[in-house]
């Protein structure tokens, strides 16, 4: 079932988020990253990144660049720090947000 399953839950939660459902997303998200931790698992950056951008949509500045932060730590210590499409998301949330991107690792 989808609430069971954090993989579904943050497609979802980012399909919220492109159709500027920014609180459904952020529930979503705050699912997929709960139920990923009762697994014991390595927290997700493509969720850190879409509740960064969910926050900033909403007015959420400081919540916005937390999430921004943690995805960031995510990205460079993680099993992710090689996916295209996490690195692609990653570089959606930083300029949105208004942060310069890490030149080297966009460049890789």
């Amino acid at each position: 079932m989808i609430r069971d399953d954090p993989e579904l839950l943050a497609v979802l939660g980012l399909a919220q988020y492109r159709i500027k459902a920014y609180n459904a997303a952020l529930e979503s998200l705050q699912r997929s990253d709960q139920t990923q931790t009762s697994r014991q698992s390595h927290p997700r950056p493509d969720v850190w990144c879409v509740k960064a951008m969910s926050h900033f949509r909403l007015g959420e500045s400081a919540k916005a660049r937390d999430a921004l932060q943690q995805s960031q730590g995510l990205l460079r210590e993680s099993q992710w720090a090689e996916s295209q499409f996490h690195r692609a998301l990653l570089l959606e949330a930083e300029q949105l947000l208004g942060q310069t991107p890490d030149l080297e690792r966009s460049h890789e």
